[in-house]
């Protein structure tokens, strides 16, 4: 396990990292602390930007934005901290968001979860897509905790886990219509290891998992099979994102606040390692793919 420990500061739940192609920054959020931080790897300096929500999962918009999912609906972001409200329903459901994506022509795609009983939710968590006009559609439906999505190189599947289900999703992704189709399992995670959660795609059209609880990144090869395992520091790897000039550094984000889910691996044991809550980087000489911005009016 070779890698650089950018940041040691313990975050208690850093996600969604994403690389900004044009600014050449790393992005991510600590979603209970409500804000983003930015790094710049010309400096290597943080910075922070409050969002004043819980941001599970964002993509950079067109327009220099950065649209959100959280834990209470969808906003717009500004550089400033400013948010605009977008939407807290959509056809009757809740929307306690967690992860997103964006696709080539900028619609914004992301499911909800089924974590928390006392919202209004629906029986199962949602994946939806949201046009650049702000309609809303669900998709698909049927998830306990909607997490890590992407898509392939040249985004005719879309990949996508429900993370409870220990599950891994590829459909069919019909880019004109904006529509998900044929779901079929990609790969089934096993009970004695981590929890799928945040993935990315590398430019061979491999799908990067990182796994919660796992303490690995898994790489697997375009039909599912397992290609290898990389070992993190954190037992709470969260997520994954390619980023620098030739999009060859893997960024990993961790959580130094312990999660105590019902799906813990088989005989897993807390606090005999660190969770983890620093942010890694990577480097295999294996490109990803570039970034994908949302285009939200």
């Amino acid at each position: 396990m070779s890698y650089t420990c950018i940041s040691h500061e313990p975050f208690a739940v850093g996600e969604s990292p994403r690389w900004n192609e044009k600014q050449q920054i790393l992005m991510f959020t600590d979603v209970p602390m409500q804000k983003l931080h930015i790094f710049d790897p010309k400096t290597g300096s943080f910075s922070e930007l409050p969002a004043g929500k819980n941001v599970s999962g964002f993509c950079f918009n067109k327009d220099g934005r950065i649209v959100c999912a959280t834990h209470t609906g969808l906003y717009l972001l500004n550089m400033q901290g400013n948010l605009e409200f977008i939407a807290n329903e959509a056809e009757g459901n809740f929307l306690k968001c967690n992860d997103c994506t964006a696709d080539a022509y900028g619609r914004f795609i992301f499911g909800t979860s089924f974590y928390d009983p006392g919202l209004r939710h629906g029986d199962r968590g949602n994946l939806y897509v949201m046009d650049p006009d702000r309609t809303i559609r669900k998709v698909d439906e049927g998830f306990v905790h909607a997490n890590g999505m992407a898509f392939s190189p040249d985004g005719k599947l879309f990949y996508f886990t429900d993370c409870a289900a220990r599950t891994i999703y590829v459909y069919e992704y019909d880019l004109k219509k904006g529509v998900p189709e044929h779901r079929k399992v990609f790969a089934k995670i096993p009970l004695y290891q981590g929890i799928p959660d945040g993935m990315a795609v590398d430019r061979n059209g491999y799908v990067w998992s990182a796994q919660w609880y796992g303490g690995v990144l898994v790489r697997y090869d375009p039909t599912g099979n397992v290609d290898f395992v990389i070992r993190t520091p954190a037992q709470q790897t969260s997520a994954l994102a390619f980023g620098g000039s030739d999009l060859c550094d893997i960024y990993v984000t961790s959580a130094g606040r312990w999660a105590y889910l019902e799906d813990t691996p088989t005989h897993y044991e807390y606090d005999v390692l660190e969770p983890g809550g620093g942010l890694y980087k990577f480097n295999y000489g294996i490109a990803g793919c570039g970034t994908t911005y949302a285009d939200i009016d």
